[in-house]
């Protein structure tokens, strides 16, 4: 079958797939199109990008609580900035803002809620001018798509190759969030990049988040469209992260499986082991080997990443020893640190996260618990929750948010027997000692009376 044929056939399915189409109508309109238009050729593409959290930007139920929240708290000074991002296409349509939108989101039309969309990713024209972040990006919409292929060709519309497309930059467009009226980082994923080893390296955010497996890896080859040519590489629509409750629950676990390790020494037990109260150390190292930016990164007052230690012996329920927490806590004008809200936060309190290909080296003191027998071991987990559990049941989300376990390390530590059973143990040898010692007198005396 020509090449011709393909694409007349194409275009054919195109305008049966569009909602409203003539049998007669072959391009798409210059408006901005609903994701199902461009299922219609590029089917896989569009299946991985429906599991996606960028289909969800504008409909993820805990996004949409914290958005009406700030919007009442704020008088709806912040809302309108979030949408920029989450609904890109209801921001250019006007639906975000007063006195045609609501800035809570609730006037957005049907296209605007299908989020960071195919249609306006593949719109966008470059970088805006100034600083990066905050929906820094350009849009053009109409006919136009624009990808990282050369050559395509597409009777449904026009195609135009884009660099941009391929870089970090088109992703830091919208993972960096500054404050809108006081500058403040919110979220710096871009930045983190940027600066750490993996930029220098050339790794880009594609390499990760749109390749199968975790880590940089090369695209699968495949078809990008039904009818177009088999290619080398072929982007991933699924964008992976680490919501593991909305987003891809496996895809996220294997993500955050694969971005840590951990190093644990004990030190306090000596030769004989260790007895209850016994002041003892765990000296962890955590370590980024698999994420090429901060863990955890994102809206990182609300991720939740910590390292726990806990000694457990037998079938015994665990103690635990102690455990470090990993994310950044805002304070406000008044310097109030306690569950500050984003759109509150002028300033940083802490923000205790491990770089990308960083270590951090932890010190948990402790002294050995009661109760544990025989040989016992020491347990470092680094685990992980898109959001608490407090956060979930505040928006009434009905769920339960899954911690998942990222890596661990432990050591085996031998317990040293107990001054009890010691005396036990030496009041028992006493008493066969000296039951042997008579079975051999009377044994001897019985030879000495028959003369033998």
């Amino acid at each position: 079958m020509s090449r011709v044929l393909l694409l007349l056939l194409a275009a054919l399915v195109i305008a049966a797939a569009l909602p409203g189409a003539a049998g007669a109508q072959q391009r798409l309109s210059p408006n901005f199109q609903p994701p199902e238009a461009c299922g219609s050729c590029h089917e896989t593409l569009y299946e991985q990008f429906r599991g996606s959290m960028h289909s969800q930007a504008a409909v993820d139920p805990l996004y949409l609580y914290e958005l009406r929240l700030a919007d009442e708290q704020t008088d709806g000074a912040v809302g309108v900035f979030c949408l920029t991002c989450h609904s890109p296409i209801g921001d250019r349509l006007g639906e975000t803002a007063p006195p045609i939108g609501m800035t809570d989101g609730s006037a957005l039309s049907e296209i605007s809620k299908t989020g960071v969309t195919c249609d306006f990713c593949h719109t966008v024209s470059g970088q805006a001018p100034g600083r990066l972040g905050n929906g820094s990006f350009e849009s053009d919409p109409g006919l136009v798509k624009r990808g990282p292929y050369k050559d395509s060709v597409s009777p449904g519309h026009d195609t135009s190759y884009s660099e941009f497309h391929t870089t970090s930059e088109f992703c830091g467009s919208c993972h960096d969030v500054n404050h809108p009226t006081n500058g403040l980082a919110l979220e710096a994923t871009y930045t983190e990049w940027a600066e750490g080893e993996w930029a220098k390296a050339g790794v880009q955010c594609q390499d990760c988040h749109m390749t199968p497996g975790p880590g940089p890896s090369k695209p699968e080859a495949g078809v990008a469209a039904t009818f177009g040519p088999e290619r080398e590489a072929v982007y991933e629509m699924s964008f992976k992260g680490a919501n593991a409750v909305f987003g891809d629950k496996a895809a996220a676990e294997e993500l955050l499986k694969s971005a840590a390790a951990l190093e644990l020494v004990i030190e306090g037990a000596g030769a004989e082991g260790v007895n209850p109260g016994d002041a003892m150390r765990a000296l962890v190292k955590v370590k980024n080997v698999g994420a090429g930016h901060y863990l955890p990164t994102g809206l990182t007052d609300t991720r939740r990443m910590w390292l726990e230690v806990k000694a457990v012996a037998g079938k015994g329920d665990p103690v635990e020893l102690g455990r470090v927490e990993y994310h950044t806590v805002f304070a406000d004008a008044q310097g109030n640190h306690d569950h500050v809200p984003v759109w509150f936060a002028t300033s940083v309190y802490s923000d205790r996260r491990i770089p990308p290909a960083g270590i951090v080296e932890e010190t948990i003191n402790f002294n050995w618990p009661e109760g544990l027998s025989g040989d016992a071991r020491v347990v470092a987990e680094l685990k992980y929750m898109s959001f608490t559990q407090e956060l979930a049941d505040a928006a009434g989300l009905g769920v339960e948010v899954p911690v998942v376990l990222m890596t661990q390390a432990e050591r085996t530590v031998k317990i040293a027997p107990s001054k009890v059973m010691m005396a036990i143990a030496l009041g028992v040898a006493a008493v066969l000692v000296v039951g042997l010692a008579a079975v051999f007198l009377r044994s001897g005396r019985g030879r000495a009376a028959t003369g033998s």
